[in-house]
């Protein structure tokens, strides 16, 4: 339910937040948006709200992804300037939801704004075009 999921992520984030002040000295929390898919045939679900924390680029999260299932996801944000680069781990992409598969994306952060815009690049081992551009939406603490 995505109710509680993003009460437990809120619920998380502000307590951790409180607590570890000192050690978390770039504290965002983030809601995604959707996706615009490069294959327009693909039928794929482009509104696919979640939500995500993250801790000194350190980042968790989920959202309803592009094939009508929830995804979970962790893994660590390299920046520079407004250029970024996720390193992680997702899941929901699969027969096996909880398959664990790489994810890499680029993105670049639009100045003075909340808005992040993501490069989704082409699925391993899949035949559909799953390239996409997706939008979220990141606030500092």
């Amino acid at each position: 339910n995505m109710k509680n999921i993003l009460a437990f992520f809120l619920s998380f984030f502000v307590l951790f937040s409180a607590y570890a002040e000192p050690i978390c000295k770039d504290s965002r929390i983030g809601l995604h948006v959707g996706t615009y898919h490069l294959d327009r045939d693909t039928k794929y679900r482009e509104f696919n709200p979640g939500i995500f924390a993250s801790c000194n680029n350190f980042t968790a999260g989920t959202y309803a992804n592009s094939e009508y299932k929830q995804s979970y996801y962790f893994g660590y944000l390299f920046e520079y300037k407004v250029l970024g680069l996720f390193v992680g781990g997702v899941t929901g992409y699969s027969d096996n939801l909880y398959k664990l598969q790489p994810m890499l994306v680029p993105s670049i952060k639009i100045p003075s704004t909340p808005i992040r815009i993501n490069y989704l690049p082409q699925q391993p081992n899949k035949e559909k075009n799953t390239q996409g551009i997706h939008i979220t939406l990141e606030y500092k603490f």
